[in-house]
């Protein structure tokens, strides 16, 4: 496995342990808020239930924050850690980076390739090759 896979999957890691982190503060929060004597005052008790499912629903979000990385996590290790699972084609034009390119001024850097067909013939559309969650816009593929 390369060394930039490796610092993906490590920094997702990192994320899913930051989840982690605030899934106890929020599960401490929420103990503390159920424990906590129901007042009296109508207004004072709409403000702990609304507190209490506030902090619910931030429990959720980071739990369901927890899923989704562990998912990318499992799907970056079984579909792009083989460096031939990464290979999505051979360049077929690539011409040098152009900086300040006329009228507008903007950096000019694009290349054409030829998709390994056996791979992605089932993705491809048209134009777009949908990559899952990314979606690569070109203008010309060629299928080998």
């Amino acid at each position: 496995m390369t060394t930039s896979i490796q610092r993906l999957l490590d920094d997702i890691k990192l994320r899913i342990g930051g989840h982690g982190i605030m899934v106890d503060l929020y599960m401490r929060e929420i103990a503390k808020l159920e424990a906590k004597e129901k007042s009296e005052d109508p207004e004072v008790a709409a403000e702990d239930k609304a507190e209490l499912e506030k902090t619910r629903q931030k429990l959720a979000d980071e739990n369901s924050g927890i899923a989704g990385l562990e998912k990318f996590y499992t799907d970056v290790t079984k579909d792009w850690g083989d460096s031939e699972r990464r290979n999505i084609g051979t360049i077929h034009y690539s011409p040098a980076i152009a900086f300040n390119v006329k009228p507008e001024g903007f950096t000019e850097d694009w290349g054409t390739f030829v998709l390994h067909e056996d791979r992605w013939k089932a993705q491809f559309r048209g134009n777009v090759l949908d990559l899952g969650t990314f979606l690569i816009h070109l203008s010309h593929i060629c299928l080998v």
